[in-house]
């Protein structure tokens, strides 16, 4: 039975990883979810093939989530910094932030370190949104 799920959940990986650009929510679940049916595998008998094909697989999703998550929030926070309103500021630097929850991240340090670099710059991109907004014409003596 836990062979036939590793066989699907391979099969969703390799239709997610098509089109992890325009479904970064769904990539993502199926890339959580590769990772635990591959320890699942390790921990029964005769299904070590079976873990190495979801590990591999879910490497390579991992890694096409990250480029693209992270593609696409610098797209929305250059967006969010060079609009004219702010309206539409505030929503394509929420659009950005959306896209963040969706980075994988694991407990290695770089990981963590990527993630953090792209957390700073949103924040930098909210920053120069209020400082744009917020700054008032200079006061004439």
């Amino acid at each position: 039975m836990l062979s036939g799920l590793a066989t699907d959940q391979l099969t969703r990986v390799n239709a997610v990883s098509a089109d992890v650009d325009r479904t970064p929510a769904v990539a993502r679940q199926v890339w959580e979810r590769a990772r635990l049916l591959a320890e699942m595998c390790r921990l029964e008998t005769g299904l070590d093939e079976n873990a190495k094909q979801l590990d591999a697989a879910a490497t390579s999703l991992q890694e096409q989530l990250r480029t693209s998550i992270a593609a696409a929030v610098a797209r929305q926070e250059n967006r969010a910094v060079a609009a004219k309103d702010l309206k539409t500021a505030r929503a394509a630097w929420i659009q950005a932030g959306t896209l963040l929850r969706y980075y994988p991240v694991e407990t290695d340090q770089t990981s963590v370190a990527a993630y953090q670099a792209l957390v700073l710059a949103h924040e930098g991109a909210r920053q120069e949104i209020q400082r744009k907004f917020s700054s008032s014409p200079p006061s004439q003596p």
